[in-house]
């Protein structure tokens, strides 16, 4: 064969499987708003389509670099890279097969998170920190999920947590919140005896015309103990939720309880938005948590948010939020920090009285649907008793940062 005619056949053969891979890819654009809501928030993927299986590989990159005083207990200021702000860089797998005989979908998501100024994993060891569960999705029961997964009150009140879910609707798909910064603080009073996130977590959501329904559970971490009236099972947790999407206002709230080494923590919520005009919506919510603590009594927190997100057409969007946060007979950490939420308080022997308030805004400037980049900052205040480990025990924080977020 004459090098002409390989150089020939190889570019026609080269053409040929970038036709292939550009209409594949089109398939999938065309099939992820409907099979993977939850990618397509993320991005559009790498889908593989058949007609019983649909898989997608899937990212997003966040990375931030912050400038923030009060950093250690003399008040040195620190310029670096941080945890990323709004978003934890993650990969993951996400698929659904359709079975036969009029069975729902099986579904199934693997996600794990890692730390873009290192590449380590952000829990060392743990490969799918964020998602590792499976279970099944149809019209008539919902979608019923079984492992890792989001609390079912952090997927409830993330539309009035904060600014950043533009449509300000409950799906059935996982909710957001922002990462790492100084107003993330109330995700904690939706979270669960590990976290923001079920560990042998079970969860049912199903919409009924405008309204979304959901229950959660999980299970004991030691399945020897017995459950408690009341309580449930040590580091069990129990949660029932119900949102209302309305469009230009949408409302949700939740109910939720945990057993942490014994003792027993509950919180309620109750939140919406509402859109004005085409170009702005406000958002806003209450949070109110109880806790028992070891020799010092119960613990009470009251909280609330407002913000707002300005979007005028073109490429440029505003947010802007305020959240107010009051402890009453709040345990300490042995470091001499008051605790989040639905932290274990079996070791607490000293409570405070305190206040947190943080101001905060945001400007993104999106290229396109997958990137963007962002200035962001907020001012953290506080009063009383309460003492905070993001400084160290000072009474604010001011912190100021730029990023940079993409997708696939």
């Amino acid at each position: 064969m004459t090098m002409k005619h390989f150089t020939g056949r190889a570019a026609v053969l080269g053409a040929l499987v970038a036709s292939a891979f550009a209409a594949n890819q089109a398939v999938a654009q065309q099939q992820e708003q409907r099979v993977f809501g939850e990618t397509a928030a993320r991005g559009n993927g790498i889908g593989l389509h058949t007609p019983n299986l649909d898989v997608a590989l899937y990212g997003l990159i966040d990375v931030t670099l912050s400038t923030a005083n009060n950093i250690d207990a003399v008040g040195h200021r620190r310029t670096n890279f941080q945890k990323p702000w709004f978003s934890g860089p993650r990969w993951g797998v996400i698929g659904s097969r359709a079975l036969p005989d009029g069975a729902p979908n099986l579904i199934f998501k693997l996600e794990g998170e890692y730390l873009l100024d290192t590449g380590e994993e952000d829990t060392p060891g743990v490969l799918f920190n964020r998602d590792a569960w499976v279970g099944f999705q149809g019209e008539t029961m919902g979608k019923l999920t079984f492992g890792r997964q989001n609390t079912l009150a952090r997927d409830f009140s993330h539309i009035y947590g904060d600014p950043y879910t533009a449509s300000g609707q409950v799906t059935l798909d996982e909710g957001g919140w922002t990462n790492t910064n100084n107003f993330k603080q109330l995700i904690n009073y939706a979270a669960s005896a590990t976290g923001t996130r079920y560990d042998r977590g079970v969860v049912w959501k199903k919409q009924f015309g405008p309204f979304v329904a959901g229950a959660g559970y999980q299970f004991a971490s030691d399945p020897g103990t017995p459950t408690s009236p009341g309580r449930g099972g040590k580091n069990s947790t129990q949660s029932a939720a119900l949102a209302w999407n309305g469009g230009v206002f949408n409302a949700s709230g939740f109910v939720n309880h945990a057993n942490i080494q014994g003792f027993s923590h509950k919180s309620w919520s109750l939140g919406g938005n509402a859109g004005l005009g085409s170009m702005t919506r406000v958002y806003a919510g209450y949070f109110h948590y109880d806790a028992e603590q070891a020799a010092i009594g119960s613990r009470t927190d009251k909280a609330w948010t407002v913000s707002l997100r300005f979007a005028p057409p073109g490429k440029l969007d505003y947010e802007a939020g305020f959240v107010n946060i009051k402890a009453d007979n709040g345990g300490l950490s042995s470091k001499g920090f008051i605790l989040d939420g639905y932290k274990d308080t079996s070791g607490v022997t000293t409570g405070v009285t305190g206040k947190k308030t943080t101001l905060y805004g945001s400007i993104f400037y999106h290229f396109d649907r997958s990137t963007e980049v962002y200035l962001a900052a907020d001012h953290m205040s506080l009063k009383e008793g309460w003492k905070d480990p993001r400084s160290f025990g000072l009474m604010s924080q001011n912190e100021i940062a730029v990023g940079i977020r993409t997708r696939f």
